[in-house]
């Protein structure tokens, strides 16, 4: 299309710019074989400006709807999916991105549409940092789940969206396991707003600690401390940290069987006390949780649906989950928290 609108072959520099291997034809054409044409040397185009709007599912769809419409885009579908649909449509005009400041308290309206962008995220996730540790194991030696891994991936890839700096691991062993929980509390102080530990696998109680299982063999269960994860010492390392807002959250209470046991069941989970923190898992002690037959397991398919709702404390996140994991089990599985949170609000998705 350049060469035909520039004169092709037909003119004398456009063929002088195909054979000297020219960029431009006509322009180099006719400095080169001084062509019919005179054609301007075009500046290159400017690197395009890298915008993160990767903080739109923060806001609320009654804030989303309207920029979609002014981009002729719809407004139909719930936040993610309007979010998606602005990122993937060009994103958001800087008069747009000005109105958003307004909306969310951000002062300073001056700057590149990038800077502004920079802002709003800023102030939708607090200013101050969120970090989480998500972990998913399906892949046992003995007794195999199907739905651990997926729930993983799906709880990090929400968390991400909600703000938070995740690090996920799957199928880890014990060793690979202890130093992640560990590189996670160390990283925690009284900086960070919002700390997560998210855990799907097998676990269960021993000498009246919570252990979960790693990929690690175990089938004594003295071995338990050596080759499990005590869930107890990530929750002290959270609530040690001087973190605002410590969260574990443990969908591990699948029926498990260890070779060699003291017991002729380990199934369950003892009661863990909250100190400064907030402690939901998948069903109330010493009973046990379904795997789930669908995508995600039980607990965690009524923990993604409602874990990022604005404004919603979380307190009232987990009874709807309650509510939600009751109704699907026929009343089997009750999901039980504890919490001794020191701050209000304490919503996940503020």
């Amino acid at each position: 299309i350049g060469d035909k609108l520039r004169g092709g072959d037909e003119s004398v520099g456009g063929g002088v710019a195909a054979e000297s291997g020219g960029a431009d034809g006509g322009g180099s054409g006719g400095e080169g074989g001084g062509g019919d044409m005179d054609v301007e040397q075009q500046p290159a185009a400017a690197a395009p400006e890298t915008v993160d709007l990767s903080w739109l599912e923060l806001l609320p769809p009654k804030d989303l709807k309207p920029l979609c419409e002014e981009k002729d885009l719809g407004k139909s579908g719930n936040r993610e999916t309007l979010a998606k649909r602005l990122r993937a449509n060009d994103g958001l005009s800087k008069a747009q991105l000005k109105v958003l400041c307004e909306k969310v308290g951000v002062a300073n309206k001056q700057g590149s549409k990038a800077d502004l962008a920079q802002r709003i995220g800023d102030k939708l996730r607090g200013g101050e940092a969120k970090k989480a540790l998500v972990v998913g194991i399906s892949d046992y030696p003995s007794s195999p789940l199907t739905n651990p891994v997926n729930d993983a991936k799906a709880v990090a890839k929400k968390l991400t969206t909600l703000g938070f700096d995740v690090d996920m691991k799957l199928d880890c062993s014990e060793e690979e396991f202890t130093a992640a929980h560990r590189n996670f509390t160390d990283a925690l102080s009284n900086d960070v707003a919002c700390a997560v530990f998210y855990f799907a696998g097998h676990g269960c109680e021993y000498q009246n600690r919570n252990y979960l299982i790693t990929t690690t063999p175990c089938t004594n269960d003295r071995d338990l401390p050596r080759k499990a994860v005590d869930a107890m010492e990530v929750q002290r390392g959270m609530e040690e940290s001087g973190c605002k807002f410590p969260v574990i959250i443990l969908d591990c209470c699948r029926s498990f069987r260890i070779t060699r046991s003291t017991r002729a069941s380990l199934d369950g989970m003892a009661e863990m006390k909250a100190v400064g923190s907030y402690i939901a898992l998948a069903c109330a002690p010493n009973k046990t949780a379904e795997d789930g037959s669908g995508a995600n397991g039980t607990f965690t398919a009524a923990l993604l649906k409602h874990i990022g709702t604005p404004d919603l404390d979380i307190d009232r996140v987990f009874r709807r989950v309650r509510v939600d994991v009751l109704k699907a089990t026929n009343d089997e599985q009750e999901p039980w928290t504890r919490s001794s949170l020191r701050v209000d609000p304490a919503c996940l998705c503020p």
